[in-house]
């Protein structure tokens, strides 16, 4: 099984466990792309982050829309720390 380790605002894929080829694919993924994931029992859009000063992607992803961020920042303060199960959504 998939999960995420809750640990921040945005959603860094070294957090991912158990499932390298969606970690390896939201890695790759190019600046702003967007993808839908399942985190728990709910889903939200999130929005591949930009490359910063350094020439290495970030490897991290931030909600794409207001309710996905109000719905990850519940999350957040409430599972802090936790694993949770997420798995993309391609439906």
């Amino acid at each position: 099984m998939s999960v995420i380790k809750v640990e921040d605002v945005c959603i860094w894929t070294k957090h991912i466990e158990g499932n390298d080829a969606l970690k390896t694919r939201l890695f790759v993924m190019d600046e702003g792309t967007i993808v839908v994931l399942k985190i728990g029992s709910s889903s939200g859009s999130f929005r591949k982050m930009r490359q910063g000063e350094n020439p290495n992607p970030t490897p991290g992803l931030r909600p794409a829309c207001d309710a996905t961020n109000d719905w990850w920042k519940s999350i957040y303060a409430q599972n802090k720390g936790k694993r949770l199960p997420i798995r993309e959504v391609t439906e």
